[in-house]
């Protein structure tokens, strides 16, 4: 049976719930914190953990096909949780594996709530296992982030009508990434998705960067990549990693 394993404080639940995986813990087996010392976002990045957000990883043992859908699923099944309980701002997603809270008053200001990270446990030739992490800032407040970033994140309290906690969101959560997964399982659930998914992306339209070229960011693909169409004209590219700088007014 899946475990569920609470730390107050941990180094990583993703590395934790990684080594888990790695010794055969099944499917839904989850590791949450209330504060992390070293969490990491995507390409190894510092994820800023203070108490008053959500941190948890989930371990997932999907079909091989489900894997590449993963985050955008997962991305796509939170948003819908923030969505319920934040009325006050639009809850949007960004490509790769961002959520962002638009406030319905100040439409400009988006700001980063939470994000997604899935790593890929492999054997030579076979993908086995994929972990699944959420972070997520629910009662944080945005002053005890690093000053750099302050001006860029949102707590989800901010935009709530009523207290809002770590305890009562968290099985929700983990119940959303383990649902995410099930949509990709199935053939029909991986060829809704990205329709799914268009209806709540941010930046569609906007020119964007991405690795040095420029374009217009025309939506996701079937497999879950960036479509951006060149600054010069002709079809869109499918990009499938990076991080897309958007310029929106």
């Amino acid at each position: 049976m899946p475990r569920s394993i609470t730390y107050s404080v941990v180094d990583s639940t993703q590395e934790v719930a990684l080594r888990l995986a790695r010794e055969g813990a099944p499917h839904g087996t989850s590791v949450s914190a209330e504060t992390q010392l070293l969490g990491r976002g995507r390409e190894g990045r510092a994820w800023a953990s203070p108490k008053g957000g959500l941190y948890a990883s989930v371990v997932l043992r999907p079909e091989a096909s489900a894997f590449p859908l993963l985050s955008l699923s997962a991305g796509l099944e939170l948003r819908e949780l923030l969505a319920e309980r934040a009325p006050k701002a639009k809850v949007m997603i960004k490509w790769p594996n961002d959520l962002l809270l638009v406030p319905r008053d100040a439409p400009g200001s988006a700001r980063k709530v939470g994000g997604v990270l899935t790593d890929i446990i492999t054997r030579p030739g076979i993908t086995t296992v994929a972990v699944v992490g959420v972070g997520l800032n629910v009662d944080v407040a945005v002053s005890d982030l690093p000053p750099d970033l302050q001006g860029q994140v949102a707590s989800l309290r901010e935009f709530t009508p009523g207290p809002v906690s770590v305890r009562d969101l968290q099985e929700p959560v983990l119940h959303a990434v383990v649902r995410a997964c099930q949509r990709v399982s199935t053939s029909e659930g991986r060829a809704s998705l990205p329709q799914a998914v268009a209806k709540h992306l941010f930046g569609v339209g906007s020119p964007v960067a991405l690795e040095g070229a420029r374009g217009t960011f025309r939506g996701v693909g079937p497999g879950g990549e960036a479509l951006v169409e060149p600054e010069g004209g002709g079809p869109p590219r499918a990009l499938h990693a990076g991080e897309l700088k958007i310029e929106v007014p």
